[in-house]
């Protein structure tokens, strides 16, 4: 069953609060790891919160857009029921 195109916007604004939510943590985050003494630790820290930005944006791409790792739109297979 299709969604309305109402019940669409309300997801899709309801997954943009979450990502922007997300994404405000981030430079929260990121702007202190910054401050912090330059250091091996820090460098991780950077990068795994990096790697996690990414990880979401990605899952939304995914999942909310429904793009694949291009950018393009995915192309699912038909339902069909099974029968045995």
């Amino acid at each position: 069953m299709a969604m309305t195109p109402e019940r669409e916007i309300k997801m899709l604004r309801k997954e943009m609060e979450k990502l922007t939510g997300f994404v405000k943590s981030y430079v929260v985050l990121i702007d202190d790891a910054m401050k912090q003494p330059d250091s091996i630790e820090r460098g991780r820290r950077i990068a795994d919160l990096s790697n996690k930005l990414e990880f979401k944006n990605d899952s939304v791409r995914r999942f909310v857009l429904e793009l694949d790792w291009n950018g393009k739109p995915l192309r699912r297979k038909p339902y069909t029921k099974q029968t045995t």
